[in-house]
């Protein structure tokens, strides 16, 4: 079929040919911005439009959720608090006379800040089905470092409702909440020691 072309398309096609080789070469050398659209290609990624801002940095889900959490709302805070406050006297025997109220409500802040924004509304509900699912674990929980348990003085924070919300926390997204402990001026230790008491000194053989 090449053969057919008359002298001046050959010329044309020609031309064409060195057009190419040129825009190629400036691309390899970044002239034409070759590295961003070779960077592109090479991720699968397509250029960004001239008009449209380009995603510099795409974060973590971690990050995703450091950026919808945030401080919870004191209803929330109050919600959360009934539903630990229930199951903490069920599993305790003690009454909300002989809570500190004050660093329930820190405590609960501290946790909802883990929780993010679109799970916060049904959280309450979810917490509560989570607790009556692991009584059972949360008995032993007590059992073994409330007062006049075995290992009792262990844990600082077996005495408020709050443990009860950290237990699920440190089971469902453990990391975020060590960040944000820390972020609160918290003492390390003591999460710690809560985490490890309920992860791996209080399970059963169905694992709850």
């Amino acid at each position: 079929m090449l053969g057919d072309l008359t002298e001046e398309q050959w010329a044309r096609l020609d031309a064409a040919a060195v057009a190419l080789d040129r825009r190629v070469c400036e691309d390899l050398t970044g002239a034409n911005g070759g590295a961003e659209q070779h960077d592109a290609s090479a991720t699968g990624d397509r250029p960004a439009l001239p008009d449209e801002p380009k995603d510099v940095s795409r974060p973590s889900a971690r990050d995703a959720k450091g950026r919808e959490g945030g401080e919870a709302l004191a209803e929330l805070v109050e919600r959360v608090l009934d539903v630990c406050g229930q199951h903490y006297a069920a599993v305790t025997g003690t009454s909300s006379g002989r809570w500190d109220q004050e660093s329930a409500r820190e405590l609960m802040g501290i946790a909802l800040r883990t929780v993010c924004m679109a799970e916060r509304e049904s959280y309450p509900q979810a917490l509560d089905a989570y607790l009556h699912e692991r009584r059972a674990r949360l008995e032993r929980l007590w059992r073994r470092y409330g007062p006049g348990g075995m290992f009792a003085g262990e844990l600082v924070l077996i005495g408020l409702p709050g443990c009860f919300v950290l237990c699920e926390r440190v089971e469902e997204d453990p990391l975020w909440l060590e960040g944000v402990w820390a972020e609160q001026g918290q003492e390390q230790t003591a999460l710690e020691r809560l985490r490890d008491s309920w992860l791996y000194d209080t399970g059963a053989k169905d694992g709850r």
